[in-house]
């Protein structure tokens, strides 16, 4: 057992908390927005293009904040702590183009770096 901000993987992992901190490389230094509990999380991974990208909607907005340059390879888990919590995948579907537009005052963040 890891404290989360201390694993030895936290660099090939990219955590989207909560209260909207995204974190890879570095902590807490940019964010999305807030969720609450019900409320459907989609992370949405463009494998095709180069480079790949990841990008988070809250119902159906976008978040401002995306990852670019993912590897070619990925898994998906969620953590739960919270006593009698739980969570549900609804769909997990290959799109035909992606559904992100891209939203103002949006910011790009490289896979593997630190972002601020």
């Amino acid at each position: 057992m890891f404290y989360y901000t201390i694993s030895p993987d936290q660099n090939k992992t990219v955590r989207y908390y909560l209260a909207g901190d995204l974190d890879h490389v570095s902590k807490d230094a940019v964010k999305n927005g807030r969720f609450l509990n019900g409320e459907r999380v989609s992370a949405e991974v463009n494998m095709q293009n180069v480079p790949r990208k990841l990008t988070f909607f809250i119902g159906d907005i976008e978040q401002p904040n995306f990852i670019v340059g993912i590897p070619g390879q990925i898994r998906f888990f969620a953590h739960i702590s919270n006593k009698n919590s739980s969570f549900q995948v609804t769909k997990f579907e290959q799109l035909s183009q992606t559904s992100a537009r891209g939203v103002v005052d949006s910011k790009e963040l490289e896979w593997g770096k630190t972002w601020e």
